[in-house]
């Protein structure tokens, strides 16, 4: 799931690198690469960190997947103060098109999560041979 969601979101966010640098030139670029990897790496980590708080069973996944979340949000929180700290996200164009990517790579994200969902099998539809099930 984490490829296809990475994948879909990379392609979504091309039209949004493309418009960036025809726009705002350098800065629209820059704008785009900093929200690829902020909105990346948030993107990966979510799927890795809920993957593992869901190996625990029933109601006490809870905890850990609202800590991840909670843990995730602060450290993009951070990276968005220190990328504006450094002067990195200064400038209507760097942050008009850090917002335009973010949003193309959260429709690609969620795109590509429903695509392998989709594509994604499950032994509840697939029948009683699936499960190796013997007839009675």
């Amino acid at each position: 799931m984490l490829l296809w969601g990475l994948a879909w979101a990379l392609v979504f966010s091309v039209p949004a690198g493309l418009g960036g640098l025809l726009v705002a030139g350098v800065d629209g670029l820059r704008g785009w690469a900093m929200s690829l990897a902020v909105v990346g790496a948030y993107f990966a980590a979510s799927v890795i960190g809920d993957a593992h708080a869901l190996r625990t069973p029933d109601m006490r996944a809870l905890g850990p997947l609202l800590a991840g979340f909670v843990a995730r949000a602060g450290c993009v929180v951070l990276a968005l103060h220190g990328l504006e700290a450094v002067g990195w996200l200064v400038g209507r164009g760097r942050v008009d098109w850090f917002a335009w990517t973010t949003v193309t790579l959260v429709c690609g994200w969620s795109f590509g999560i429903i695509w392998a969902r989709l594509r994604t099998r499950s032994f509840i539809y697939d029948g009683n041979e699936a499960e190796g099930a013997a007839d009675e």
